[in-house]
């Protein structure tokens, strides 16, 4: 063992031989993630054992953008979790995920304790299911005078590619700062003292007391390839021999192994890991923090691969992306090990989620910027011991039980300690959607990525810059690619880039990171065989509707082809202008109802709120993410189906030679923690023409008595009134009908028909059987008028 010279001018010890609005979609619709070793008694004997209904609104504003003309064709999609292999054997690793634009999976023990590893989306967690609880699992000890001793560890052989010098310093800084800062209740670390063990009816909450360890680098040549070296790399390390090399380095050193040591291992450019499963550093997982036996004690470890792509928030307050995006996720995964570090679990939500997993690439607002010559990228919403950082957030109980749905994240303990906390600002949503969400798998193909950003009184933000990246979140191969890897918001609140597929059979997601307000939001590309798996949705909405106070019944459909329910799940009912409409519609003239048990009901009220011109659409949201989920079938694909009741005032602009406003639905996933969410299944847009209701002529006489009409309403939901016609208007009607279908048909089922229905009856009748009805009843009436007529003629005669 030789003491020899500084990494990145930072003192290490060297051993061993070697040194929209939302946008509309007016083109094409939808059609219908081991065996595990335990830490031993003796172990946690060595350290002492230490020992949260209804409907709601919206969780952000869908349709905020100032209207258009004609609204452009974009969005939908969606993460769903995906089994993997069982993790290596020896030991457990946890989420691999980490910051920003940081590629999630990584397996972790379920929460039911059943001995099944699932892989869980841990880059963004819209499946998450918060609170954190408590399940008997030990948590770092912080309870010695030195709290939790961090050493990172650069293993750098003389034949690999060098860190870059100002790579290693600024992580061996960022761990001296956190440790001279500790007991501070201003940074991420402070959270983590919420979160205890409990031995033998004693709690023992964690600290924020941290030491930095000296750092290390290591020489030692890399062993032979432990798995398939990928285009762009020269070597590929699984967590066997990365573990295998602690277990020397720790030995040879004399560093204990035990729950108050944490070991992150960094590696050089051009070196991939895998974490023992078909998950890997390049595609799959930004970094992960596992445990593994060594002798009768634990070492407790990171994997930290150097990320060129895909893990940074495009944010580099200390002056190197790459650096700054490692900081963030060496935060992740330290504090997800203080909190849960061994194969029995102590601190995850109901879904197996940890403290860091839930508030994946969430930052929260940044407090300023490092450079005024590029403010938008050298962000930073940390200051620990007078440094700068750019650090994901991380989950608070107190919290998410103190400030409710999507305010579980925070940056530290002060934001509880104010009366009155504002946690986000200057940004109150990020909602990123593509569409379509399902590709050919052919290097082509490709979909429109769309990132809506809004401040939290609803309206868009302009100017705000949107990093974009991309991870595999299961299947074989890599994702394609993006056009731009950052993009600022136009004026109605969009950051779009464009996604092309590459030739794998893989589902991808899209991240999008708000530089303002440090939220991001995913959305889900499923290539070539993975398109199977792709959320879908199909809808039975109205061509043509009269503005006369009577429902129009109508249906979506969502449908989830996975054996994996769908989480935290709502669906968004969004009425928009239509295409080249100028008169606005508000919510207080639209009245919208809606069943799960089909026509028969019962109905319920969804709450509208907007205009379709002014505010550039009417939304609503049913159902509540906490408890809301879209069933689930293994075999064949389950579907959540809603009817609708749509109701026009008559005080809603009339004309009928184009269409005034236009459907649109969508199935999303919510992040109960930051209220982000995504898209998995979006109808389409179908536009809709209004025409005025019919109006009853002013006559001397009383009309004839008529048969009552099967399709007519009860008084308690309107009155039907008869009108005089003639073939020429209905031929004039039916030619609209079918000019307004063929504008919005492009790809979708031509077999859908406008309705109107009785909800008192079971009678279904279309739009068009009314109308030869009242045609039939029209021309009925004024041949008695003219037989009248002729008789009062007649009779004059004879006088």
């Amino acid at each position: 063992m030789n003491v020899v010279g500084d990494v990145g001018d930072v003192g290490a010890i060297v051993f061993g031989a070697f040194s929209r609005c939302r946008t509309v979609h007016r083109t094409a619709k939808a059609t219908p993630h081991s065996s595990s070793t335990r830490v031993g008694a003796s172990v946690a004997d060595s350290v002492g054992q230490l020992t949260r209904d209804g409907f709601m609104t919206s969780l952000r504003p869908r349709a905020l953008v100032v209207a258009c003309a004609s609204l452009l064709a974009t969005v939908s999609a969606v993460a769903l979790p995906v089994s993997l292999a069982h993790a290596a054997a020896g030991s457990v690793r946890h989420a691999a995920v980490s910051h920003s634009t940081s590629r999630g999976i990584a397996p972790k023990k379920s929460a039911e304790g059943d001995g099944q590893e699932t892989e869980k989306n841990g880059h963004y967690c819209d499946g998450c299911v918060p609170p954190l609880t408590y399940l008997g699992g030990p948590v770092m000890d912080t309870t010695g005078p030195a709290g939790i001793t961090i050493t990172p560890i650069y293993w750098a052989p003389p034949d690999a590619q060098p860190f870059p010098p100002d790579y290693p310093a600024i992580i061996n800084g960022y761990i001296d700062n956190v440790a001279a800062a500790s007991g501070s209740t201003s940074n991420t670390y402070s959270v983590t003292t919420e979160y205890y063990q409990e031995l033998a009816g004693a709690r023992t909450n964690l600290a924020y007391q941290i030491t930095a360890g000296t750092p290390v680098v290591d020489p030692q040549p890399f062993p032979a390839d432990g798995c398939q070296v990928l285009t762009g790399y020269d070597r590929c390390i699984v967590d066997g021999q990365l573990v295998d090399e602690l277990a020397r380095i720790t030995a040879e050193l004399g560093l204990p192994t035990d729950l108050s040591h944490f070991y992150p291992m960094f590696f050089p450019p051009g070196v991939m890991t895998t974490d023992g499963t078909d998950a890997d550093s390049v595609s799959v997982y930004c970094a992960y923090h596992s445990a593994a036996p060594s002798g009768d004690n634990i070492i407790v470890y990171g994997n930290e691969p150097y990320e060129e792509s895909g893990c940074d928030s495009g944010q580099a307050p200390n002056g190197n992306v790459l650096a700054d995006a490692a900081v963030s996720v060496l935060s992740h995964e330290v504090i997800e090990a203080m909190t849960d570090p061994a194969d029995t679990r102590a601190w995850n939500d109901a879904v197996g989620d940890e403290i860091a997993d839930i508030c994946s690439n969430d930052y929260g607002e940044a407090l300023g910027s490092t450079d005024p010559n590029n403010a938008s990228g050298t962000q930073y919403n940390q200051v620990i011991n007078g440094a700068n950082y750019y650090i994901q957030t991380e989950f608070s109980n107190r919290a998410f039980a103190t400030l409710g749905m999507g305010q579980g994240c925070i940056q530290n303990e002060d934001v509880l300690s104010k009366p009155v906390p504002v946690l986000r600002t200057a940004v109150g949503a990020v909602f990123t959607e593509a569409y379509p969400n399902a590709l050919t798998a052919d290097g082509a193909s490709s979909a429109n990525i769309d990132t809506l950003v809004t401040d939290r009184l609803g309206d868009v933000k302009v100017g705000d810059l949107v990093s974009f990246s991309t991870y595999a979140v299961s299947g074989d191969g890599q994702c394609g690619t993006l056009s731009m890897d950052s993009v600022p918001t136009g004026k109605d609140g969009y950051a779009s880039i464009t996604y092309t597929a590459s030739t794998d059979d893989v589902e991808c997601a899209v991240v999008g990171i708000d530089a303002q307000g440090g939220l991001a939001s995913s959305s889900n590309v499923y290539q070539g065989s993975t398109q199977q798996f792709a959320p879908k949705a199909t809808d039975t909405f109205p061509t043509e509707l009269v503005a006369d106070g009577v429902p129009t019944t109508f249906t979506t459909t969502f449908t989830n082809p996975t054996d994996k329910q769908i989480d935290s799940a709502q669906v968004t009912f969004a009425i928009f202008p239509g295409q080249g409409a100028n008169d606005n519609v508000t919510a207080d003239q639209v009245k919208l109802e809606y069943s799960t048990s089909g026509e028969d009901g019962p109905f319920a009220d969804v709450e509208l709120s907007g205009s379709t011109i002014d505010a550039g659409a009417i939304q609503g949201t049913i159902g509540d993410p906490r408890a809301m989920m879209v069933p689930v079938g293994v075999d064949v694909g389950a579907a959540l189906t809603l009817t609708y009741r749509l109701t026009l005032d008559e005080s809603v602009p009339t004309d009928g030679s184009k269409p005034l406003i236009g459907f649109e639905a969508y199935l999303d996933q919510v992040n109960q923690a930051t209220g982000a969410g995504t898209t998995l299944a979006d109808t389409g847009s179908t536009d809709a023409v209004v025409t005025a209701p019919a109006a009853t002529p002013s006559l001397a006489f009383p009309p004839p008595s008529t048969p009552e009409t099967t399709g007519a309403p009860d008084t308690t939901e309107g009155t039907v009134t008869t009108e005089p016609s003639t073939t020429d208007s209905v031929s004039d009607s039916t030619e609209e009908t079918d000019d307004t279908t063929d504008t919005t048909d492009d790809g979708t089922d031509d077999t859908r028909r406008p309705r109107r229905t009785d909800p008192d009856t079971t009678d279904s009748s279309s739009d068009s059987g009314n109308t030869i009805i009242y045609v039939l009843l029209g021309v009925g009436f004024l041949a008695v008028v003219v037989v009248l007529l002729v008789q009062l003629r007649s009779r004059r005669s004879l006088r």
